[in-house]
């Protein structure tokens, strides 16, 4: 027996030990805002700062009339974890997907919906403002929730990148039903109460954990978004309770090797100028620059190397001196002494060429050739007669180019009857075209 106390004690050491390691870098236990009966989740105000969003019609299926909305109050109560659902009025509030009335006579009936009819179906994403988790990796979704899951069901999404895609986590646990008639079983077992075996919508929930390990595209970012999808179908068939969520955490277990202030980029003639700031530094090897465009995927482009060890701020430069025409999206991805990775954010940078030669006419020509320049800059430059060998004939012309389409009279009388080029310079970028001389 002495054994088993002893295997106990250093579980549990371990386990205190762990949770100590984990830092909460993001909490919502839906206390921000009023928890009256009927107060929509849409806009309300997190915890952590920012708003709640929402996104309907995702699937593309449109919603009924009476579709089901997303509350926060104490209709529902945010219990812990192993406790049945009840009521709280304005107490402890949770996040659910309720009727908008007719069940309860009016808007919100805690964790129950309506699945009457067409008129009831219901496509919403409930979505959390943005997430910083900038200097953080090993990163653990938490929260308590009850539902059940089953003809209509909820998805667990985040999104990495502001919101602009989602990608769905596994998906949570099916039937969760108890009457709570025996409240040992329901906390205790997480079974049903009563004599119910499945859920059929006349038991209540009870609450249970759940934990995510987040992808690492999460870490390191600043604009992380968690959110809840509710999907009904309005087909008759529908069992309580809806979902409801509380008490949501991430935590961190592993502070990245890289504290990063900044990441931003821009043109630069022919060039795109990437800069970054770091912060802090610990064991940090290298950076790796990938570049990618809205067709292609990630690819390193470079690579600078990190300071080690650092407790101020350092910055770094790195120029894509072939960058693609029109989007470029970049990301930096840091590597410590023991090959550790981690990403930035991703950013946008546009690039244009400096000017286009659009056109080259009359060609051929007698005495006078128009040269036309779309350009995207003011800029100095020159148009220049060459041989087939590369050799400048007659003299350089110099002009001043604004932006927009202009036009440029080069005079080529002096040249004697043959095939030239005319090389035009702008910026420091050229461009040429095949001219003939009668």
């Amino acid at each position: 027996m002495r054994h088993a106390i002893n295997l106990v004690l250093l579980i549990t050491n371990l386990f205190v030990f762990h949770q100590i390691q984990a830092q909460i870098i993001w909490s919502e236990d839906f206390s921000a805002g009023s928890a009256a009966q009927g107060t929509s989740a849409v806009g309300y105000p997190s915890s952590s700062g920012g708003n709640w969003t929402q996104t309907t019609n995702i699937l593309g299926g449109g919603e009924g009339a009476n579709a089901n909305r997303w509350y926060v109050s104490g209709e529902e109560c945010g219990n812990s974890a192993t406790s049945c659902g009840s009521v709280c009025s304005n107490g402890d509030a949770s996040l659910h997907i309720s009727a908008i009335g007719g069940l309860c006579a009016t808007p919100d009936c805690g964790a129950a919906y309506d699945a009457t009819d067409a008129t009831n179906i219901t496509d919403k994403r409930i979505e959390s403002p943005a997430i910083n988790t900038t200097g953080y990796g090993g990163l653990t979704l938490s929260f308590n929730y009850i539902a059940a899951q089953d003809d209509d069901k909820v998805a667990v999404v985040y999104s990495c990148d502001g919101g602009s895609t989602w990608n769905n986590l596994p998906a949570l646990n099916a039937s969760q039903c108890c009457d709570c008639n025996d409240a040992f079983l329901c906390a205790f077992l997480g079974s049903c109460c009563g004599g119910i075996t499945t859920c059929n919508g006349l038991g209540q929930g009870y609450w249970t954990n759940q934990n995510y390990s987040l992808p690492a595209c999460a870490e390191n970012i600043s604009n992380l978004k968690i959110g809840f999808h509710w999907v009904n179908d309005g087909n008759g068939l529908g069992t309580d309770p809806s979902i409801a969520v509380d008490d949501i955490t991430i935590t961190s277990s592993t502070p990245l090797a890289v504290e990063l202030l900044d990441f931003k980029g821009w043109q630069q003639k022919e060039s795109i100028l990437l800069d970054w700031m770091t912060a802090t530094e610990k064991e940090n090897a290298y950076f790796i620059i990938e570049r990618r465009s809205a067709e292609s995927d990630f690819e390193m482009i470079g690579k600078v190397s990190g300071a080690g060890n650092s407790n101020h701020e350092i910055s770094y430069s790195f120029y894509d001196r072939q960058p693609n025409n029109g989007s470029n999206y970049y990301r930096l991805k840091m590597v410590d002494f023991n090959n550790n990775v981690s990403h930035s954010d991703v950013i946008y940078v546009p690039y244009v060429n400096t000017f286009e030669l659009r056109a080259v006419y009359p060609n051929p020509a007698e005495n006078m050739i128009h040269v036309q320049l779309n350009s995207k800059i003011e800029s100095n430059g020159t148009i220049t007669i060459k041989d087939n060998l590369g050799r400048v004939v007659g003299e350089t012309k110099k002009i001043r180019v604004q932006k927009g389409i202009v036009t440029y009279d080069v005079d080529i009388t002096t040249l004697n009857g043959g095939n030239y080029f005319i090389e035009v310079e702008v910026d420091g970028k050229y461009s040429s075209a095949a001219i003939t001389k009668i």
